[in-house]
């Protein structure tokens, strides 16, 4: 709740009203203003996903309609919630090293999105190796930056006639 208040004479009598997308521009209605009191109040939830931010003007006008300041801005900036959850780009990753190959050899990168705000935790992917199949030569053959998805490997015995691995991945909000 946000209160818009002239600085002109305080015995005057003054109307207030707000201007813009949000308030009286589609989408209508979001804000409204007491014309009295100058109270402006959000009528309906918020989705910074749908709309991030809303830019009103204030206007104050006296009981004839003449404008008595210049009209204000007024930036409304929707917080983000964690209300989206990350979703992986593909439901099956493929990736591939020559047999034989040494620690540190890239494998592929996994990707994910989330539609919360990148700037915030919210928005932030975090991951992570869950399981590796099969586990052996060793159990821990493989590990990702858990930043980037990158996998690479972390230990030598790969042997493309023993075993080809799969993994179970996941991400999360840091």
């Amino acid at each position: 709740m946000l209160q818009i208040r002239s600085d002109t004479d305080s015995n005057r009598l003054l109307r207030y009203s707000v201007t813009g997308p949000g308030a009286d521009q589609p989408p209508t209605s979001i804000f409204i203003i007491n014309p009295i009191s100058g109270q402006l109040s959000v009528t309906k939830p918020l989705d910074r996903e749908h709309i991030s931010n809303f830019h009103l003007r204030a206007h104050a006008v006296d009981l004839n309609g003449n404008q008595v300041e210049n009209p204000i801005d007024i930036v409304i900036n929707v917080i983000d919630q964690n209300d989206n959850r990350p979703e992986f780009t593909h439901t099956m990753f493929n990736g591939s090293v020559p047999e034989g190959s040494k620690p540190g050899s890239f494998v592929m990168t996994v990707t994910s999105v989330d539609k919360d705000d990148p700037k915030t935790a919210n928005g932030m992917l975090r991951y992570k190796i869950l399981s590796q199949n099969p586990q052996s030569p060793s159990s821990n053959m493989f590990t990702i930056n858990n930043k980037t998805g990158d996998i690479i490997t972390v230990a030598a015995g790969l042997d493309r006639e023993v075993c080809v691995f799969g993994w179970t991945f996941c991400w999360a909000h840091p």
